[in-house]
Protein backbone atom coordinates (compact mmCIF):
# COMPACT_ATOMS: atom_id res chain seq x y z
CA UNK A 1 0.00 0.00 0.00
CA UNK A 2 1.60 3.28 -1.01
CA UNK A 3 -1.10 5.84 -0.59
CA UNK A 4 0.06 9.29 0.64
CA UNK A 5 3.66 8.48 -0.41
CA UNK A 6 4.13 6.13 2.53
CA UNK A 7 4.82 2.51 1.79
CA UNK A 8 3.36 -0.13 4.10
CA UNK A 9 3.37 -3.87 3.76
CA UNK A 10 0.16 -5.55 4.86
CA UNK A 11 0.54 -8.93 6.50
CA UNK A 12 -1.97 -11.73 6.80
CA UNK A 13 -3.79 -12.49 10.01
CA UNK A 14 -2.40 -15.00 12.49
CA UNK A 15 -4.47 -17.87 13.84
CA UNK A 16 -4.79 -16.12 17.22
CA UNK A 17 -5.99 -12.90 15.57
CA UNK A 18 -8.54 -14.85 13.54
CA UNK A 19 -9.85 -16.59 16.67
CA UNK A 20 -10.35 -13.19 18.30
CA UNK A 21 -12.10 -11.93 15.18
CA UNK A 22 -14.47 -14.94 15.07
CA UNK A 23 -15.27 -14.58 18.76
CA UNK A 24 -15.96 -10.83 18.37
CA UNK A 25 -18.11 -11.41 15.29
CA UNK A 26 -20.16 -14.05 17.08
CA UNK A 27 -20.67 -11.71 20.03
CA UNK A 28 -21.66 -8.80 17.77
CA UNK A 29 -24.18 -11.05 15.98
CA UNK A 30 -25.48 -12.48 19.28
CA UNK A 31 -24.44 -16.01 18.32
CA UNK A 32 -23.56 -18.69 20.83
CA UNK A 33 -20.31 -20.42 19.83
CA UNK A 34 -17.92 -22.65 21.76
CA UNK A 35 -14.12 -22.46 21.75
CA UNK A 36 -13.65 -25.59 19.60
CA UNK A 37 -15.91 -24.10 16.91
CA UNK A 38 -14.03 -20.79 17.06
CA UNK A 39 -10.75 -22.66 16.58
CA UNK A 40 -12.11 -24.68 13.66
CA UNK A 41 -13.50 -21.65 11.83
CA UNK A 42 -10.23 -19.75 12.35
CA UNK A 43 -8.16 -22.68 11.05
CA UNK A 44 -10.30 -23.21 7.98
CA UNK A 45 -10.90 -19.65 6.75
CA UNK A 46 -7.80 -19.44 4.53
CA UNK A 47 -6.32 -16.66 6.74
CA UNK A 48 -9.08 -14.38 5.45
CA UNK A 49 -11.27 -12.47 7.95
CA UNK A 50 -14.15 -12.10 5.49
CA UNK A 51 -14.08 -15.85 4.88
CA UNK A 52 -14.05 -16.41 8.66
CA UNK A 53 -17.20 -14.33 9.03
CA UNK A 54 -18.84 -16.15 6.10
CA UNK A 55 -18.04 -19.55 7.62
CA UNK A 56 -19.39 -18.38 10.97
CA UNK A 57 -22.68 -17.25 9.42
CA UNK A 58 -22.99 -20.42 7.32
CA UNK A 59 -22.41 -22.50 10.45
CA UNK A 60 -25.08 -20.54 12.29
CA UNK A 61 -27.50 -21.09 9.42
CA UNK A 62 -26.76 -24.83 9.51
CA UNK A 63 -27.38 -24.83 13.26
CA UNK A 64 -30.78 -23.20 12.69
CA UNK A 65 -31.63 -25.86 10.11
CA UNK A 66 -30.52 -28.68 12.42
CA UNK A 67 -32.27 -27.30 15.51
CA UNK A 68 -35.33 -25.84 13.81
CA UNK A 69 -35.21 -22.75 16.01
CA UNK A 70 -32.85 -19.79 15.80
CA UNK A 71 -33.06 -19.26 19.58
CA UNK A 72 -31.44 -22.66 20.17
CA UNK A 73 -28.98 -22.39 17.29
CA UNK A 74 -25.64 -22.71 19.07
CA UNK A 75 -22.58 -23.11 16.89
CA UNK A 76 -20.41 -25.99 18.06
CA UNK A 77 -17.67 -28.09 16.49
CA UNK A 78 -20.13 -30.65 15.15
CA UNK A 79 -22.14 -27.95 13.36
CA UNK A 80 -19.00 -26.32 11.91
CA UNK A 81 -17.74 -29.69 10.66
CA UNK A 82 -21.10 -30.55 9.06
CA UNK A 83 -21.34 -27.13 7.45
CA UNK A 84 -17.86 -27.14 5.97
CA UNK A 85 -18.07 -30.79 4.94
CA UNK A 86 -21.25 -29.99 3.01
CA UNK A 87 -19.31 -27.25 1.19
CA UNK A 88 -16.35 -29.54 0.46
CA UNK A 89 -14.03 -27.52 2.71
CA UNK A 90 -11.42 -29.70 4.38
CA UNK A 91 -9.48 -29.42 7.66
CA UNK A 92 -7.05 -26.85 6.23
CA UNK A 93 -9.81 -24.82 4.61
CA UNK A 94 -9.03 -26.06 1.12
CA UNK A 95 -11.88 -26.11 -1.36
CA UNK A 96 -12.52 -28.71 -4.07
CA UNK A 97 -10.79 -26.39 -6.58
CA UNK A 98 -7.69 -26.19 -4.36
CA UNK A 99 -7.51 -29.96 -4.07
CA UNK A 100 -8.17 -30.39 -7.79
CA UNK A 101 -5.14 -28.21 -8.52
CA UNK A 102 -3.00 -30.21 -6.08
CA UNK A 103 -4.17 -33.51 -7.61
CA UNK A 104 -3.48 -32.26 -11.12
CA UNK A 105 0.07 -31.22 -10.25
CA UNK A 106 0.67 -34.54 -8.48
CA UNK A 107 -0.94 -36.92 -10.96
CA UNK A 108 -1.14 -35.30 -14.40
CA UNK A 109 2.20 -33.49 -14.18
CA UNK A 110 4.09 -36.00 -12.00
CA UNK A 111 4.52 -33.51 -9.18
CA UNK A 112 5.65 -30.63 -11.40
CA UNK A 113 7.01 -28.23 -12.27
CA UNK A 114 4.09 -27.03 -14.38
CA UNK A 115 3.11 -23.60 -15.65
CA UNK A 116 -0.10 -21.83 -14.74
CA UNK A 117 -1.38 -21.91 -18.33
CA UNK A 118 -1.09 -25.70 -18.42
CA UNK A 119 -2.82 -25.96 -15.05
CA UNK A 120 -5.64 -23.69 -16.16
CA UNK A 121 -6.29 -25.60 -19.36
CA UNK A 122 -6.05 -29.00 -17.67
CA UNK A 123 -8.32 -28.18 -14.72
CA UNK A 124 -10.76 -25.82 -16.46
CA UNK A 125 -10.05 -23.31 -13.69
CA UNK A 126 -9.63 -19.66 -14.62
CA UNK A 127 -5.99 -18.60 -14.76
CA UNK A 128 -6.69 -15.44 -12.74
CA UNK A 129 -8.51 -17.50 -10.08
CA UNK A 130 -5.52 -19.82 -9.79
CA UNK A 131 -3.06 -16.94 -9.45
CA UNK A 132 -5.14 -14.68 -7.17
CA UNK A 133 -7.08 -17.12 -4.98
CA UNK A 134 -5.82 -20.69 -5.07
CA UNK A 135 -2.07 -20.39 -5.40
CA UNK A 136 -1.51 -17.98 -2.45
CA UNK A 137 -3.26 -20.35 -0.06
CA UNK A 138 -1.36 -23.41 -1.31
CA UNK A 139 1.91 -21.48 -1.03
CA UNK A 140 1.04 -20.24 2.47
CA UNK A 141 0.37 -23.81 3.64
CA UNK A 142 3.57 -24.92 1.85
CA UNK A 143 1.61 -27.44 -0.21
CA UNK A 144 3.22 -26.21 -3.43
CA UNK A 145 6.31 -24.30 -4.42
CA UNK A 146 6.63 -21.86 -7.29
CA UNK A 147 9.85 -21.66 -9.23
CA UNK A 148 11.06 -20.41 -12.59
CA UNK A 149 9.71 -23.49 -14.37
CA UNK A 150 6.33 -23.47 -12.63
CA UNK A 151 4.53 -24.97 -9.66
CA UNK A 152 5.51 -28.21 -7.93
CA UNK A 153 3.73 -30.12 -5.20
CA UNK A 154 5.60 -30.51 -1.91
CA UNK A 155 5.78 -33.47 0.43
CA UNK A 156 3.22 -31.68 2.64
CA UNK A 157 0.94 -31.32 -0.40
CA UNK A 158 1.13 -35.03 -1.14
CA UNK A 159 0.52 -35.85 2.53
CA UNK A 160 -2.52 -33.59 2.57
CA UNK A 161 -4.00 -35.33 -0.47
CA UNK A 162 -3.48 -38.68 1.26
CA UNK A 163 -4.99 -37.31 4.51
CA UNK A 164 -8.12 -36.14 2.70
CA UNK A 165 -8.39 -39.42 0.79
CA UNK A 166 -7.67 -37.82 -2.54
CA UNK A 167 -4.04 -38.82 -3.00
Amino acid sequence: LDRFRVTHRLSTYTLDELKILVKQSAKRLHLTIDDEAIESVAQRCRFNPRQANNLLMLSHDMSVVLNGNSDEAAVNLKVVNETLESLGIDVKGLTPDDRQLLKTIANTFSGGPVGVDSLASTTDLDKANIIENIEPVLLRYELITRGLKGRSITKLGLEHLILTGEG
